[in-house]
């Protein structure tokens, strides 16, 4: 079981994790985040590009990631909110703006980040009914 201090640091980790992603769906700069995708991340999964472990899910984030600073979107995020246990974070929130700088996009989304051992380890993304050619 984890400590208190270990708890506050995976927190605040999955804090600067879900902060520097916000950032790059703002303004298509994802610098801040592709700093925490170290070896030790090993569990990706997306709605519209499935399921991926190993090192291939971190090779498909930064993937998508790279598509995202080519064609980057501008959402802006509300109405966050944080549900966390000892070692899962998910972020629950409103977004809109657009998708790769010309599909509108309103919706509620979900990012769950796993920690382990003060790691960022794994990222899922959720979103309601969407226009699937928004991402094509």
């Amino acid at each position: 079981m984890a400590t208190n201090s270990q708890n506050e640091s995976n927190l605040i980790l999955a804090q600067k994790a879900f902060d520097a992603w916000q950032m790059g769906e703002n303004t298509g700069n994802y610098n801040d985040f592709k700093l925490l995708l170290k070896s030790d991340f090993n569990n990706f999964s997306h709605p519209l590009l499935g399921i991926f472990a190993g090192n291939a899910a971190r090779i498909k984030l930064l993937e998508l990631i790279a598509e995202r600073e080519l064609k980057n979107n501008q959402l802006e995020f509300t109405e966050i909110e944080l549900i966390n246990t000892e070692n899962q974070y998910a972020f629950l929130f409103n977004s809109s703006g657009t998708i790769s700088g010309k599909y509108v996009y309103r919706g509620f989304n979900a990012i769950i980040l796993t920690v382990a051992k003060q790691k960022l380890t794994g990222f899922r993304e959720y979103f309601g009914i969407i226009d699937s050619t928004c991402f094509q």
